[in-house]
């Protein structure tokens, strides 16, 4: 049970149009790309993907999404490289102008009016906790003890997983499996952006980041002492939605298929904030719920925008 004493119970959930659009001249090497965009990216990026068979590179081109081209890669090809090298892509994007970044204006915001949200992000890449660390003390939710809201702490819920999330495995442990699920982990390390490069580039045949897979559904290869971490994350963003008043959705696609995250907004009886300029592609329920709409994130942070603060103080 979540329990808490601040007067705002918010929850922001940040998707990957958040990411992509957090601020020009304000990442770097460059904005995080859509789905869409993502596998020409890792071919100019990933020796590995850049090797794949023309066969595996047409599982991507002739399907009308990143998560159904993953899909079929992973049931043709052993998918810890392809794991492994997804997360080196992710593990390079940081802000490089806090001046700039959108997500560090919107945690400036939050941290004025002395709201401490919870932070609920499903990229793989680890911008909004970045900046949300300017204004507060971040800390991930792990497991059962770290749920509880603390006067010190904005916790995070990486609920695909993180590129950052490597687990601790004997030297013995054999990883050389190719079904998903086969892969069971006695424990997990957070480590910073620049380690977890360092860990992934000298142990790739060692380490397999804690991620779910690029498809539909978002499963994960790996178990933490048995537990199904799909499952483990998807309890503890139903107790977030379930505890907040308030959600406030940046740059997250609707997707039908993505019931872990919508079933519990569409069921829920919250005031909603949507950023997100396919406003209209969100299901009615959601749309019944959503008190304001912001096209951008850039309108959503800037001094222009009363709104945005009207509806924190509503």
């Amino acid at each position: 049970m979540l329990i808490n004493n601040y007067n705002q119970k918010v929850c922001v959930l940040v998707g990957a149009g958040a990411s992509s659009f957090c601020g020009k001249d304000s990442v770097s090497p460059y904005l995080p790309p859509l789905g869409n965009e993502l596998f020409d990216k890792l071919i100019s990026y990933s020796d590995y993907y850049n090797q794949l068979p023309e066969k595996a590179k047409n599982f991507f081109k002739k399907n009308d999404s990143f998560e159904e081209g993953f899909l079929k890669l992973i049931e043709n090809l052993t998918p810890i490289k392809s794991m492994v090298d997804l997360a080196k892509y992710f593990l390079q994007f940081n802000i490089s102008s806090i001046e700039n970044n959108h997500y560090c204006k919107l945690f400036e915001i939050l941290s004025s009016k002395n709201i401490q949200p919870f932070l609920v992000s499903l990229n793989y890449e680890m911008l909004a906790e970045t900046a949300a660390s300017q204004n507060y003390i971040v800390q991930y939710i792990l497991n059962e003890n770290q749920i509880a809201p603390s006067s010190d702490r904005l916790h995070v819920l990486k609920l695909h997983g993180g590129s950052n999330f490597l687990p601790s495995i004997k030297e013995n442990y054999n990883l050389r499996v190719r079904k998903m699920g086969e892969l069971n982990i006695d424990s997990l390390t957070v480590h910073d952006r620049l380690k977890s490069i360092d860990i992934l580039n000298r142990n790739n045949d060692y380490y397999i980041p804690l991620m779910s897979f690029y498809t539909f559904g978002k499963k994960f290869m790996v178990k933490v002492q048995g537990n199904d971490m799909h499952d483990f994350f998807v309890k503890k963003y139903d107790s977030i939605i379930n505890w907040c008043e308030k959600i406030i959705i940046i740059g997250v696609h609707y997707n039908e298929s993505d019931s872990h995250i919508w079933e519990v907004i569409q069921n829920s009886n919250k005031k909603i904030c949507i950023i997100n300029p396919d406003y209209m592609n969100y299901p009615v329920k959601i749309r019944k719920k959503t008190i304001l709409n912001i096209k951008t994130f850039e309108e959503c942070i800037s001094k222009k925008e009363k709104a945005f603060c009207d509806f924190l103080d509503c």
